[in-house]
C-alpha cells in the first residue's frame, strides 16, 4: 500500500515538474517577445510649419523610424513621391505626411483668377466621366433639355468635391457631389446657371484638334474644328 502511494506521489511530482517547466518556458518566451522592440518603418514627416498650397521640393521632409502600430493608412514611405506636389492644408513641424494632404498633380496649379467658376452637382450630369476628369483640362459641356441638345460651353475642370466640401484627390477616396468648372465670361456663367434649372448636362472630352467657338447667336454655341 505504501509502495503504491509512493509511486503515485512520484508520478504526481514528475507531472508537476513537467508542467512547471512548460509554464516557465511559455513565460520566458512571452517576456522575451515583449522585451524585443516593435518592428519599424521609415516614414516621412514635415520638418517645418508649412502653409496650404506650398509646392514641395522634398527639402521640407525628414524620414523617421516609426513603430508599425503608429503608422496610419496613407503615410508616405518614399520621400521622392512627395516632390512637386502641393499641400491641401496647413501643416505643423513634426506632423506625419499623409497622402490625403497632398494634391495628386501638385505640379499643376490651375490659375482661375481671371475666370468665372461655377459648381455643377453630379446629379445634374447624365453622363459623368468621374475619375477620368483631370484638373486643369478643358471639356465640352453639353446641355440637354426636352426641346434641345447642344454643346453650350468649353469649360475647365478646376475641382471635384464630396458632400462635405472636401476636394477629391484620388479615385475611390470619396463620392463626388459637385464638379467645379471655370469659364471665360460672365455671360457663359449665367447661361450655365440658368440652364441648371431647366435640364441636365453631359461632360464630353472632344478630340485635341477641336476648339470651342461661340456662334454669333446669343443662345447657340458649338465646338468647331480648327481651320
Amino acid at each position: 500500500m505504501k509502495a503504491k502511494i509512493n509511486s503515485r506521489m512520484a508520478k504526481l511530482a514528475a507531472f508537476s515538474l513537467i508542467l512547471s517547466l512548460i509554464i516557465t518556458l511559455f513565460l520566458y518566451k512571452a517576456v522575451k517577445n515583449a522585451a524585443q522592440p516593435e518592428p519599424t518603418k521609415y516614414i516621412a514627416y514635415f520638418d517645418r510649419d508649412l502653409a496650404a498650397d506650398t509646392l514641395l521640393s522634398g527639402k521640407e521632409i525628414i524620414m523617421k523610424s516609426t513603430p508599425l502600430s503608429l503608422i496610419p493608412e496613407g503615410a508616405i514611405e518614399n520621400k521622392d513621391i512627395i516632390k512637386e506636389k502641393r499641400l491641401l492644408t496647413d501643416v505643423k513641424k513634426g506632423e506625419m505626411v499623409i497622402d490625403s494632404k497632398l494634391t495628386e498633380r501638385g505640379e499643376l496649379r490651375v490659375d482661375t483668377d481671371k475666370m468665372w467658376t461655377i459648381g455643377i452637382d453630379v446629379k445634374d450630369i447624365s453622363n459623368f466621366l468621374g475619375v477620368q476628369l483631370k484638373l486643369g483640362e478643358y471639356y465640352g459641356l453639353v446641355y440637354k433639355s426636352k426641346s434641345e441638345t447642344r454643346i453650350m460651353n468649353k469649360v475647365m475642370i478646376v475641382g471635384i468635391v464630396d458632400a462635405t466640401g472636401k476636394e477629391i484627390i484620388s479615385s475611390g477616396s470619396s463620392v463626388p457631389k459637385t464638379i467645379n468648372v471655370a469659364i471665360g465670361s460672365m455671360e457663359e456663367m449665367l447661361e450655365i446657371s440658368d440652364a441648371k434649372l431647366k435640364g441636365v448636362f453631359e461632360i464630353i472630352k472632344p478630340p485635341e484638334d477641336w476648339v470651342f467657338k461661340r456662334e454669333k447667336s446669343e443662345d447657340e454655341s458649338t465646338i468647331n474644328k480648327k481651320e
